[in-house]
C-alpha cells in the first residue's frame, strides 16, 4: 500500500508493483488498481481474489459492496457517472437522475463509511477512458492523511443525486477513503483505446503473469491432436515468441479453462484456432502449414486430423 501511495505522491517511475504479487493490499484508504496481461491469464479471477482477500466481499457470490461495469466503444461519461433521463408521470414528463456505476458506488461508500466499497471496471481500455471519466479524473489523486481525493470537483448531477437520495449537501465532490476502483485491461485486443501517461500514473499498474498453476485444469486433451491443453499452450507461446510477435498475443492458460474442463473440436476450432488465425497470425501466417490458405480450410484440415501447424508438438 505504501508503494501505491508513493506512486500517487512521489516518483512516477514507481507505478508498477511486483508482477509476482497476486493480492493487492487495501489499507484503511482505498486504492486505484489496473490489472493487465495477455488474453486468458486470469485477470478477472485475480481481481475477484483481491476483493475477497481485502474484505470487499465475503465470497464469490457476495457483491453487496461491489459495483461492476464494463467499458466499450460507445460507453459515455453519462453512462459511467449518471445522467438525466425522461420519466412519464401521468400526463407529465419529468426528468430524473439515473445513476451510473460510479455514482452507485459513491453513494454506497457514503452510506456505509465503515465498509470497504469497490467499483470494478472490466476492459477499461475498450472505451475512451479519458472521456468516460471526464472531470472524475481530478479525483484520482488521494490525500495521504485523509484518504479522500486530494482535489474536489463541482458536478451538478452527483451533488443533486446525493442530496436527493442521502439528504447530503455536497458542494465539492470527492472520492471517500473507503472507495477503491479496480480495473482489468487486455492490451492485445483490437480496437482498444490507449491510456495516456497522465491517466495511468494515478493507478497501480499490476501485470498478471501467465501462471499455469493458477488455471482450473490444464490436462484435458485437444481433440484430433493428441496433446494436452498445457502442452498446446506452452508450444504455441514458444512459437509466437520465436516468431518475434508481441508477447501480448500469447495464449493464457485460462483462455479455455475459464469456461470448460473438456473441449470439443468445434469449440477449439472456433475459439482457439480462430484467435490464432485472425488475431495472432493475421498477416504472415507463420504459425500454420503454408499449404493452408483460408480459415475454412484450416478447420477442415484440423477436424480431419491433419497437421495444421508448421511445427510439431
Amino acid at each position: 500500500f505504501v508503494r501505491a501511495l508513493e506512486t500517487y505522491f512521489g516518483n512516477d517511475d514507481s507505478s508498477s508493483i511486483s508482477a509476482s504479487q497476486t493480492v493487492t493490499p487495501v489499507d484503511e484508504n482505498g486504492v486505484f488498481v489496473i490489472k493487465y496481461g495477455i488474453p486468458g491469464c486470469g485477470k478477472s479471477f485475480e481481481l475477484d481474489q483481491d476483493l475477497i482477500s481485502n474484505g470487499f466481499k465475503a465470497d464469490e457470490s457476495d457483491n453487496n459492496y461491489v459495483v461492476r461495469t464494463v467499458f466499450y466503444p460507445d460507453y459515455t461519461n453519462g453512462d459511467f457517472i449518471g445522467q438525466y433521463v425522461p420519466q412519464k408521470v401521468g400526463s407529465d414528463l419529468k426528468f430524473e437522475i439515473k445513476p451510473g456505476p460510479f455514482l452507485k458506488a459513491l453513494k454506497l461508500a457514503k452510506e456505509h463509511p465503515e465498509h470497504k466499497v469497490a467499483l470494478v471496471i472490466e476492459e477499461i481500455n475498450r472505451g475512451n477512458a479519458a472521456a468516460i471519466f471526464g472531470d472524475i479524473f481530478q479525483l484520482l489523486d488521494r490525500d495521504v492523511k485523509s484518504g479522500e481525493s486530494k482535489y474536489g470537483i463541482s458536478n451538478l448531477i452527483i451533488s443533486e443525486y446525493l442530496l436527493e437520495t442521502l439528504k447530503e449537501k455536497v458542494d465539492e465532490v470527492k472520492i471517500p477513503k473507503n472507495l477503491s476502483i479496480f480495473a482489468t485491461m487486455n492490451t492485445s485486443d483490437q480496437n482498444v483505446y490507449k491510456l495516456d501517461a497522465a491517466f495511468k500514473r494515478r493507478w497501480v499498474m499490476q501485470r498478471i503473469i501467465n501462471d499455469e498453476t493458477k488455471a482450473k485444469s490444464n490436462d484435458f486433451e485437444i481433440p484430433n491432436m493428441s496433446v494436452t491443453w498445457l502442452q498446446f499452450v506452452n508450444r504455441i507461446n514458444k512459437q509466437i515468441a520465436d516468431n518475434g510477435a508481441e508477447e501480448d498475443r500469447q495464449l493464457g492458460y485460462w483462455f479455455m479453462n475459464s469456461m470448460v474442463e473438456t473441449i470439443d473440436a468445434d469449440t477449439f476450432a472456433n475459439k482457439v484456432l480462430e484467435y490464432l488465425w485472425n488475431d495472432v497470425d493475421k498477416y504472415e501466417k507463420t504459425l500454420f502449414n503454408p499449404s493452408i490458405k483460408t480459415f475454412d480450410e484450416l478447420v477442415k484440415e484440423y477436424k480431419d486430423g491433419k497437421p495444421i501447424f508448421n511445427f510439431t508438438f
